[in-house]
């Protein structure tokens, strides 16, 4: 559970700024040594300060199809300072927790373009693309060590067209000056009619018989790579099947992996192509007040996986689950005989 106290304010009439204060409390049933409850507390804080600057430029063109009426550039640099004092209870006695203490400051930009297009007959702001970068220096670390740029961050979020959505991210090491992850996601959606792709992205469809807000079906495309490690296609799907059943379809393929593999006496990394890495099949049921969620996943590190999910449609964010694993892959089973 974290708690936050803020107080936004404005000075100047362009400079926004946020002071806040958290604080932190995390129940364990069990710590990664200990069999009793473990219970942690952590504070912080820190402030934002932001400002926007815009320019709208006198763009009218359908060039490709993208319906442009105006284009609005808005720029908001940012600078985020934040501390985390040291948590009560070291991560490395939790199972699943990285929280350490952390004093930081990060810059970012943030770039937005917008358009008007006419939709009912009446011109409606439409999000064109986003695009962020940020970086993070690292005042002190948990080990008291500090001093250093840490990655340099890259997102990206383009709507060209009501029915396409294309997502990018990379990471950047700024100490060798090498890309050291990157992902790329294209996704196909149904055009609503009516809706600008801005109420789209916000979840404000509402389909027949829809209680979640979500698109008749969706498809994605992607491509996951990191650095001397993988790189990965994907594929996911979703879509109705009348109005109470919905079913969802994931892969991932490795079309290059580096790989270690270990014996008794020897140990190498070996490099694979097109190696299977997981998949997923999951199928809902729509109760009126509830849902009852099948999920069925294999992965190559974890075996084969069996997970049942109930929400209550109050409470989304607080699932009841159920998992089962078996067939799980023993160690070293890969590994070639000599």
């Amino acid at each position: 559970m974290t708690q936050e106290l803020y107080h936004p304010m404005r000075w100047f009439n362009w400079l926004n700024l946020r002071p806040f204060a958290q604080f932190r409390h995390t129940a364990y049933s069990k710590g990664a040594q200990q069999q009793a409850p473990q219970f942690r507390q952590a504070g912080g804080g820190g402030i934002e300060l932001n400002t926007r600057l815009f320019r709208v430029f006198p763009i009218e063109t359908n060039w490709l199809g993208l319906n442009i009426h105006k284009l609005r550039h808005i720029i908001t640099p940012a600078v985020t300072y934040s501390y985390q004092g040291k948590p009560t209870i070291d991560s490395a006695q939790l199972r699943g927790s990285t929280l350490e203490k952390s004093n930081t400051v990060r810059p970012s930009i943030e770039q937005k373009f917008q358009t008007k297009r006419l939709v009912d007959g009446e011109w409606q702001k439409v999000d064109l693309a986003r695009f962020i970068t940020e970086i993070r220096y690292d005042l002190e670390g948990a080990d008291g060590v500090g001093g250093e740029w840490n990655d340099l961050t890259m997102d990206l979020e383009a709507v060209p067209y009501d029915w396409l959505r294309v997502e990018s991210d990379a990471t950047i090491d700024p100490h060798i000056g090498k890309m050291t992850a990157f992902n790329a996601d294209l996704v196909f959606r149904p055009n609503v009619g009516g809706l600008t792709t801005s109420a789209i992205s916000a979840g404000e469809y509402s389909g027949k018989d829809n209680q979640y807000n979500e698109l008749p079906w969706v498809l994605g495309l992607g491509w996951r790579y990191t650095r001397n490690t993988s790189s990965q296609l994907t594929m996911s799907t979703e879509f109705d099947l009348g109005p109470k059943w919905r079913i969802g379809y994931y892969h991932a393929l490795d079309v290059k992996r580096f790989v270690t593999e270990t014996s008794p006496t020897d140990s190498r990394v070996v490099k694979k192509i097109y190696d299977f890495a997981d998949q997923q099949f999951r199928i809902r049921r729509d109760f009126h007040e509830w849902t009852a969620e099948l999920i069925y996943g294999i992965e190559r590190q974890e075996g084969e996986t069996l997970l049942l999910l109930f929400r209550l449609k109050a409470f989304p964010d607080m699932p009841f689950e159920f998992q089962k694993g078996y067939h799980q892959p023993k160690a070293g089973r890969n590994f070639p005989k000599q």
